[in-house]
């Protein structure tokens, strides 16, 4: 019941807000580039040091609701790649393994912001917050391991 309450105090104040702002929308779409790290974790909780910086795009667009000149909701959806480069080297005692490759992740992101916007010198200072929704929708990962045994070299894929 409370659940209910809380999303029928959210709708209500939204259309309240609707019904007093002076309803301007402006659409955008946006492209760019994702600089993407992944961490494991160890049982101790230290980094493995296993991922490095993987590269990555996203594009998408939206819709920002002013409510007033200051102040502005803003939505949108946008397709997201993110990943990293495998790279690790792990000695087991009696030889070395050097594994690499690359593990490729794709989100749908569908952020909500509430925007504030103060004038300063000839532009604008923009504060926003909000959550920001991402949903998995696939994943690869490909790697090549290569096993030095006393001086014999085994690989895996």
């Amino acid at each position: 019941m409370k659940k209910n309450l809380l999303k029928t105090t959210i709708v209500a104040g939204i259309m309240m807000m609707m019904g007093t702002a002076n309803a301007q929308l402006t659409y955008f779409a946006k492209a760019g580039l994702n600089l993407n790290d992944l961490v494991l974790l160890d049982e101790n909780g230290k980094d493995q040091g296993m991922f490095k910086t993987g590269i990555g795009m996203q594009i998408g667009g939206g819709v920002d609701f002013a409510l007033n000149e200051n102040m502005s909701i803003e939505g949108g959806i946008s397709y997201s790649q993110r990943g990293a480069k495998i790279d690790m080297t792990t000695d087991i005692g009696f030889g070395t393994v050097v594994t690499t490759g690359d593990v490729t992740l794709h989100y749908l992101d569908i952020p909500i912001s509430f925007k504030y916007s103060v004038d300063a010198g000839p532009g604008k200072l923009m504060f926003a917050a909000g959550p920001k929704f991402g949903i998995g929708m696939s994943g690869k990962s490909k790697s090549t391991s290569k096993i030095d045994f006393m001086g014999t070299t085994q690989e895996s894929t």
